[in-house]
């Protein structure tokens, strides 16, 4: 720091002699000061000394710049004045925080610098100290393109070349209309209000960056306005350190503080400072569960207004995530919530469908911005959308509150509608709650027992025995459950379990019939099951187990008769029987008879009713058959006729098959032994084959 001075002649009486006194400081003598301040100190000497000067012992800062009376001058120079500091502040910022650059400014009268003084003073004070200590300056120079300081002063007959590169300001120039940003409005602010104390927080601030500096101040005063960005630059202060009453105001305001900033000062500050903000922290982790949640003991104050906070946050959630973030931070501080209201959020959540950004409103905890985390909150997100993560909230929420956030979507979702319900109880949330008890909640028990069978993680007969625990409005699911085929082993498993039960919904009678269709009527455990179902169940799924046992042994019929009384029984069993399962056990059993001689199966034909006769006949018919199948039902017909029983299907059959030379001759040597038959061939072919062979008996 120098100071010069024009002496005048000297001893030879020459003009334009100046004297250079130069201060030679460390760095740590002129903390918290501002050169500028000693601007007319004592200790500046006039004339040359006589000897060597003595050492300082300290800097005793002179009288003309005094802040005080820098604000009466800006007061006297009216709104002008503020804006010309406007214009200053604006461009030494950008001087200090590129690095480079000058401003040149330009007395109004030649013979007066003292305003260019004031100015520089002015600014000087609206800098933290450590800016104002870099902040070079001449307060004359007579050519100011050749200086290298940061703020050069001069005077109007100085020649000022166009190119210079500097910013020049004509003090007798009205003020040029300038943007500012928070730090030049901050310091004008405190000059027009002659606030020292704003002017001293802001030169305590160190070497921060004006913006910043200015942006702390506002936080530290409540301003509701300090975007994340400039907090997120506050961050670096704080790490540095901040004066103390910095952590005091930060820490009232902790409301205003958006969460990077709060977890800084909770990592960084003092206890009056940190407790709060990890308390801010903290309420604003119960509105978005991706953000981490401080490891810090609260002191019962705070933990008194976290739990209000929870309770108004449980009261605002739109989404499960959003509840799950409250009881997260209720497990890391053991906060006493109402199991009620947390299953009552829990339920609200499933039939909300918009949500508005939620901050926690405690007087305690207090509010801040609408996204005081500085980015988009997913559970927010998903609370705006069609559907909602109940299986990433199960799995995040602590164990102590699962069932209880369990039961309250269990609620949401039985009151909901069928669409809803569906869409969110997806196969991972069922497996997720799967272990309920679904009496109070039939029909979201109903629909996870149908995703737990559809994932292969519950037998459809177990899951079938417990529905018809907890509901009577079962039909569908049981529709459901079993669309798929049943097999032998599922039905005789249900029986045991259900008897009698089963023959109350007509699904599950309908179960007996389909595994007899899909075991085809033949095997042991077919039969098995379909003698469990004639002795255990009632009506139509006993009939058709009859009909299936009569079908699968009629070929074991010793005799005509016995095999007559048993196609009767069929016949009748099947008249109202299953519609697939009547024609399959019909078939079954004509080809089980297909198998016997042809005299036995005329008997049978002529023993049994005249309905049973018909669908045997036609089935016979209809079967595919080979020559000497189609030779044994040929001597069916014939026998028949002989016994007076006309078929007339069969008989129009039969005389269709003698009209063919090569049947004709195959049947006719098959039946030469038997005069019997002979003769009914004889008979069945008439006068018709005589005129077709050229053979008769005329």
């Amino acid at each position: 720091m120098s100071r010069c001075v024009y002496l005048g002649r000297d001893y030879s009486g020459r003009y334009g002699n100046f004297l250079g006194h130069a201060l030679v400081l460390r760095e740590e003598d002129l903390v918290g000061s501002r050169p500028i301040e000693f601007w007319g100190a004592p200790f500046w000497a006039d004339v040359p000394a006589e000897g060597e000067l003595e050492e300082l012992t300290e800097l005793a800062p002179g009288s003309a710049v005094d802040p005080e009376a820098l604000g009466g001058w800006l007061a006297a120079g009216g709104t002008d004045a503020y804006e010309r500091l406007r214009e200053l502040l604006e461009s030494v910022r950008k001087v200090l925080t590129r690095g480079h650059g000058r401003l040149v400014l330009v007395a109004a009268d030649a013979g007066d610098i003292e305003d260019i003084v004031r100015w520089i003073a002015v600014i000087s004070f609206s800098l933290p100290w450590a800016a104002a200590a870099r902040l070079s300056f001449s307060t004359y120079s007579a050519d100011p393109a050749a200086t290298h300081q940061m703020i050069v002063g001069t005077t109007p007959d100085v020649w000022i070349p166009s190119d210079i590169d500097a910013s020049v300001v004509r003090l007798d120039e009205p003020p040029a209309p300038v943007r500012t940003g928070r730090f030049a409005a901050t310091a004008v602010g405190f000059w027009r209000r002659t606030d020292l104390d704003g002017l001293d927080a802001l030169g305590e601030l160190g070497d921060a960056e004006p913006e910043t500096a200015a942006a702390l101040i506002a936080l530290c005063r409540g301003d509701g306005t300090v975007a994340s960005e400039e907090q997120d630059a506050i961050i670096a202060l704080v790490e540095n350190g901040l004066p103390d009453w910095a952590w005091r105001m930060l820490g009232r305001r902790a409301g205003l503080i958006d969460r990077p900033l709060a977890a800084a000062i909770a990592e960084h500050g003092p206890p009056e400072a940190a407790d709060p903000c990890a308390a801010r922290c903290a309420a604003l982790a119960m509105r978005d569960p991706e953000l981490p949640i401080p490891a810090r003991v609260m002191r019962a104050p705070y933990l008194a207004a976290l739990t209000a906070a929870a309770g108004t946050a449980l009261g605002e959630a739109r989404a499960p995530l959003l509840v799950v973030a409250v009881l997260r931070v209720a497990d890391v501080y053991g906060l006493r919530l109402d199991p009620e209201a947390v299953e009552h959020a829990a339920a609200a959540t499933i039939h909300a469908r918009s949500s508005d950004p939620a901050d926690a409103t405690n007087p305690a905890v207090p509010t801040g911005a609408t996204n005081p985390t500085g980015r988009t909150n997913p559970a927010e997100t998903t609370a705006l959308g069609q559907a909602a993560d109940l299986a990433g909230a199960i799995q995040r929420t602590p164990s102590e509150w699962r069932e209880t956030l369990i039961a309250g979507f269990i609620t949401g979702l039985e009151d909901t509608s069928v669409e809803v319900r569906d869409r969110l109880l997806t196969p991972e949330v069922s497996a997720l709650i799967a272990d309920h008890d679904w009496r109070p909640a039939p029909r979201t028990g109903a629909l996870v027992l149908r995703r737990e069978v559809g994932a292969g993680r519950r037998d459809r007969v177990d899951a079938t025995i417990e529905l018809l625990g907890f509901t009577d409005d079962r039909e569908e699911t049981l529709k459901s459950l079993w669309e798929k085929q049943p097999t032998a082993a599922e039905c005789a498993r249900l029986i045991e379990a259900l008897g009698p039960e089963m023959d109350a919904s007509p699904q599950l009678s309908e179960l007996p019939a389909r595994a007899f269709l899909t075991g085809g009527l033949k095997g042991p455990e077919v039969l098995k099951l379909a003698e469990k179902v004639r002795d255990g169940l009632s009506g139509y799924p006993a009939d058709d187990a009859e009909a299936t046992l009569i079908a699968a042994r009629l070929t074991e019929a010793p005799t005509p008769v016995e095999a007559a009384r048993a196609i009767d029984a069929l016949t009748e069993l099947t008249r109202e029987g299953h519609p697939d399962l009547m024609p399959m056990t019909r078939a079954a059993a004509a080809k089980a008879l297909a198998g016997k001689d042809p005299r036995f199966r005329t008997t049978v034909v002529k023993s049994v009713t005249e309905p049973a006769r018909r669908w045997l006949i036609n089935a016979w018919l209809t079967a595919n058959r080979n020559r000497d199948q189609q030779i044994a039902l040929l001597e069916i017909a014939i026998r028949l006729r002989m016994a007076g029983v006309i078929i007339p299907r069969l008989d129009q059959w039969a005389r269709s098959q003698v009209i063919n030379w090569s049947m004709f001759s195959s049947v006719e040597a098959h039946f030469k032994r038997d005069a019997e038959l002979a003769a009914g061939l004889r008979e069945l072919t008439g006068q018709k084959r005589r005129r077709i062979f050229g053979r008769g008996d005329g």
